[in-house]
């Protein structure tokens, strides 16, 4: 939380910088209200977050991740083809309806895609695996052992003669 409360200190610094120059030059105090607004919001959430660094256990080094790796989405194209079809959505709204229709297909395209993903990759890790890393239904190692007759056991200690 320190290093976040300093990023944002910087922040509201340089922004109250430029909300006293930018007045100067442009001669616009529109731009310079909202800056001055920016500036005044960045140094409170950096004054927030050094009040709230005392409380932090990441800054002491004993923090242990909440989350596992078996939450963390795997990394995926689709994300990057949602803000296409968006980009063009947003680029037919000036243009012409043909890219808004393209853009909200590419969206939708990506969506089911990108849910497909996720709901394929959960059910890949929820199947168990065997000992030597392949699935335990249908595996390589579970074929071979099914076609293996099975052996009687004899008992070796008592002769039935």
């Amino acid at each position: 939380m320190k290093a976040a409360s300093r990023i944002f200190t910087v922040l509201g610094c340089c922004a109250v910088v430029a909300a006293i120059v930018f007045p100067i030059l442009a001669r616009e105090p529109a731009g310079s209200m909202m800056l001055g607004v920016f500036s005044l919001a960045m140094l409170y959430l950096g004054r927030e977050l050094y009040r709230g660094a005392t409380t932090d256990r990441a800054d002491d080094g004993q923090a242990q991740a909440e989350v596992g790796p078996e939450h963390v989405f795997p990394p995926s194209w689709w994300p990057a083809v949602m803000a296409l079809g968006i980009a063009l959505v947003a680029a037919g709204l000036v243009f012409t309806p043909v890219l808004t229709v393209e853009g909200a297909v590419i969206f939708v395209v990506a969506v089911v895609g990108w849910l497909y993903q996720q709901t394929g990759s959960a059910h890949a890790a929820a199947a168990p695996q065997s000992a030597d890393g392949h699935r335990a239904e249908g595996g390589p190692a579970q074929e071979a052992a099914s076609r293996v007759p099975a052996q009687p056991v004899h008992d070796r200690g008592h002769d039935s003669a």
